[in-house]
């Protein structure tokens, strides 16, 4: 393995992903992704409100 593989491997990181449901207010309910974020229902729709202020999230 060459320097550079072997730096380009170290800077793998794992990550972690949610899908989420969303129902907003005059939208079609949508799936929201979160990478590296909130992973918890709370978490999840405090984020999704910040864009989408009265919406819900399953």
């Amino acid at each position: 393995m060459n320097a550079r593989h072997e730096t380009q491997a170290s800077q793998i990181v794992a990550r972690t992903k949610k899908n989420w449901l969303i129902h907003a207010p005059g939208y079609k309910q949508f799936p929201m992704i979160i990478l590296d974020g909130p992973l918890d229902h709370d978490g999840a729709l405090a984020f999704a409100r910040t864009i989408w202020p009265r919406c819900t999230v399953e």
